[in-house]
């Protein structure tokens, strides 16, 4: 997670807003079970709102997930 959001992809206003900006990750199919994706959302969210960030964007390179 970085506090500098990349500018593609988001507005002048949105890019002056505070926020943490968290990159893809990848956990293992076999651990599915204990959620450790939403886990590290959650850290996120959390670690966030005690900084006072309004926002935890997220960044992805693959388009099809970008447009969902």
């Amino acid at each position: 997670m970085q506090e500098h959001t990349p500018p593609w992809g988001w507005t002048e206003q949105e890019l002056s807003e505070p926020a943490h900006c968290l990159y893809t990750t990848v956990t293992d199919p076999a651990y599915r079970v204990h959620k450790p994706g939403t886990l590290i959302v959650l850290w996120a969210v959390d670690r966030a709102a005690h900084e006072g960030k309004d926002w935890v964007r997220r960044g992805c390179m693959f388009p099809g997930l970008v447009r969902y």
